[in-house]
């Protein structure tokens, strides 16, 4: 018994450490009335095929925007 309860503390404690902590009174309230996640995603948890799709897209936006400062710098 004494074993699941320190389990079931070391979670709480993980859980609290990613939890994403409000600066101001906006954000608090969009974090408890619109619904703003307090937890940092884990990239682990998230389907292959959408963090593929992601990675891609993400490298697409960043390899298109230094192509266009080069091009505009030599035009």
């Amino acid at each position: 018994m004494m074993k699941y309860e320190e389990q079931r503390e070391q979670q709480i404690h993980q859980t609290e450490s990613r939890e994403v902590t409000s600066f101001n009174s906006v954000t608090e309230h969009y974090h408890t009335i619109v619904g703003v996640p307090r937890q940092q995603v884990e990239m682990s948890s998230i389907p292959a095929p959408i963090r593929w799709f992601g990675y891609f897209g993400f490298g697409g936006i960043i390899v298109g925007a230094v192509t266009m400062l080069m091009v505009a710098a030599f035009h």
